[in-house]
């Protein structure tokens, strides 16, 4: 998995490419984590990621739980049918927007 971060005004994005499981979600929670200690609002763009394990859908929990805390918001970009499938299952539907561009 490779994650590139962009900053732009009041936000970060941060492009993720490659599949997510308990081999790196670490690294992906890490990401987030260094990105919210910089901007409190933080757009994560998953069109390079075709496959998520639980423990990443655990990582963008953990990040949106984060950014909320600065006064800020994690939102999803560009969400496969798995991944968003996914999220549907385990219920972060609900508590991670998922915008369309």
């Amino acid at each position: 998995m490779e994650v590139r971060e962009e900053k732009r005004e009041e936000e970060i994005t941060l492009y993720v490419k490659g599949r997510i499981d308990a081999s790196n979600n670490g690294m992906l929670q890490e990401k987030i984590m260094s990105a919210v200690q910089k901007c409190e609002n933080i757009r994560v763009d998953l069109a390079g990621v075709d496959y998520m394990s639980n423990e990443g859908l655990r990582a963008l929990f953990i990040g949106k739980k984060l950014a909320m805390g600065h006064g800020g918001d994690l939102v999803l970009l560009h969400v496969c049918p798995y991944v968003r499938e996914a999220l549907y299952l385990s219920g972060m539907d609900r508590f991670i927007s998922i915008v369309e561009q």
